[in-house]
């Protein structure tokens, strides 16, 4: 019986224990973070804070007295996130050693006049303005149109039946050649990235950088990681949807150019197919020239008409009248 209090005992306390960590408060030092390399300073976005106004501080030990840190504020980017920065300045002072080599520091943020837990930086993490810019212009590297034609009909019965599918057009370029390649979906390994195309073109719509960032920084490294090596040569500067393709059936399509020069450029599109075929009724119009006299109908005031036949019955009642006075007579 002692052994089993003794054992609830020990029990109870590390329970008490795990409940007093609990409502510890704790200064979180996992912040979401987020760094772009712009060509005069890195802008480091933290999730959690981006709504207000902060201070940050930088040291090369995560225990330094928190007395002795200078604080500098943030600034805000062109969306109005505040954000903190390191320029020319303050990369010299703390993230080069005496070589001029790279090294990491730890950043300390003081908000409402508490200091939370440092958390460490390295610059060399920082997604660059050229990839913003290439993910941003994806779909728009290699100019297309959009287009439908009709195939070749074909006739059942008394039926011409025409289809109708869809097209993407490339505006060459004159000297470039080109090269695509096809893939259905759904597939599993485009799943994710197509989603974040989808979400990267509302951009303009969502003003957090933050996530935008992390969605840029996926679909960049996706984006290379698809990316094909081998392809089909473009005839004409159309790619056709599959023959069997159904209406509705989505396509990622994959477009390199390939200047005189030599230099490449890859892009991608995304296609929908489209089927539509229409019944028509064939009727043969057949034309003949007839060769008849006709005598042309002779037409007449309707005026006119009545007159004639207003004197006619005037001269029969005369006729009729003289007849009779004459009969008369001879009685």
């Amino acid at each position: 019986m002692k052994k089993l209090f003794k054992g609830i005992n020990i029990i109870a306390i590390v329970v008490l224990m795990l409940i007093m960590l609990l409502q510890i408060p704790v200064n979180a030092t996992n912040y979401n973070l987020e760094i772009v390399k712009t060509d005069n300073e890195y802008l480091l976005y933290i999730s959690t804070i981006m709504q207000n106004e902060f201070q940050f501080a930088f040291t090369n030990s995560n225990t330094t007295d928190k007395s002795t840190l200078n604080f500098i504020n943030s600034i805000k980017d062109e969306q109005g996130n505040n954000v903190a920065y390191v320029d020319k300045e303050l990369e010299e002072t703390y993230f080069k050693d005496k070589n001029g080599e790279n090294i990491n520091q730890y950043m300390w943020i003081k908000q409402d006049n508490q200091i939370n837990n440092p958390i460490e930086i390295d610059l060399s993490t920082a997604i660059t303005q050229e990839v913003i810019d290439f993910v941003n212009k994806t779909t728009t590297r290699i100019p297309i149109t959009i287009g439908q034609e009709e195939k070749k009909s074909t006739t059942e019965g008394n039926k011409k039946i025409t289809t109708t599918v869809g097209y993407l057009k490339i505006d060459e370029q004159k000297g470039d050649t080109y090269e695509y390649q096809l893939v259905k979906l759904p597939n599993t390994e485009y799943t994710r990235f197509v989603e974040l195309a989808k979400e990267i073109s509302m951009f303009e719509n969502n003003a957090n950088s933050y996530e935008n960032i992390v969605k840029i920084n996926e679909f960049y490294e996706l984006y290379n990681n698809l990316l094909p090596t081998k392809w089909e040569k473009v005839t004409d500067g159309k790619i056709e949807q599959p023959a069997d393709a159904e209406d509705g059936e989505e396509y990622v399509v994959w477009i390199k150019s390939k200047s005189p020069e030599g230099k490449e450029i890859a892009d991608v599109q995304f296609m929908t197919s489209v089927r539509e075929e229409k019944e028509k009724t064939s009727t043969q119009t057949v034309t003949e020239e007839v060769s008849t006299k006709t005598k042309l109908p002779v037409t007449f005031d309707s005026n006119i008409i009545l007159i004639i036949a207003f004197v006619i019955i005037v001269l029969a009642i005369i006729i009729l009248l003289v007849l009779r006075k004459k009969i008369t007579k001879k009685n």
